[in-house]
Formats: structure tokens, C-alpha cells, sequence
């Protein structure tokens, strides 16, 4: 079974995160990469409002991305909530700004 986490490491040396485009990251109001401290230190999180990063993020999940498994493995998705632990309210600050598509253009 493989567990997978919203937490994103930011890590050059981390493939989730180096290969992502920035675009595909929750923002902060000031439009920057919204990062925080979560269990793996540093993190962001996938903007899954935005399809381009729902698909960014799906297409993680085949069995080629996981050395020595195949077709029968499965996953579990923890901590499907973020949890940011420099903010007062333990998440991800509600001024964050998230993206979605209308009419493929970004809103």
C-alpha cells in the first residue's frame, strides 16, 4: 500500500515538487506560492481547483511512478486536509487565493 500526502516538500531534489509548475500551487494574496511548515517541513500544496493541476496531480498516481509494483497496487490518500503548523488556525490561511478555468481562462 502506498500513502500519499497533500504536505508537498519543497525540495529542487523532490520530483512532485521540482517537476511541478508553479502555477499548479495553492497562492497567498499576494499571488506568490503560498508556502508553510507542515509534516515534511517547508511545503505547498496542489491548487486542485485549478484542472491543470488535478491532472498534473492524477496522472502521479500511475504504477510506472512506483518502482517494483504494478497494476494491483493501491493507495491511501492521508491528511486530505492541510495542516499548516505556523498559522493560527492550523490550516492554510483563508485570504489564500485558489485558481479555476472559465472558459479555459484562469480566473
Amino acid at each position: 500500500m502506498i500513502i500519499t500526502d497533500p504536505h508537498i516538500a519543497v525540495n529542487s531534489k523532490y520530483p512532485v515538487y521540482a517537476d511541478a509548475d508553479r502555477d499548479y500551487f495553492v497562492k497567498d494574496c499576494k499571488n506568490s506560492v503560498f508556502e508553510g511548515n507542515s509534516w515534511p517541513g517547508k511545503s505547498v500544496w496542489i491548487d486542485y481547483l485549478n484542472y491543470k493541476a488535478q491532472n498534473y496531480w492524477a496522472n502521479l498516481y500511475s504504477a510506472e511512478y512506483f518502482v517494483g509494483t504494478n497494476e494491483l497496487y493501491d493507495y491511501w490518500v492521508d491528511m486530505n486536509e492541510p495542516s499548516v503548523f505556523d498559522s493560527e488556525q492550523g490550516t492554510m490561511p483563508y485570504q489564500n487565493r485558489h485558481t479555476m478555468y472559465v472558459n479555459g481562462t484562469a480566473v
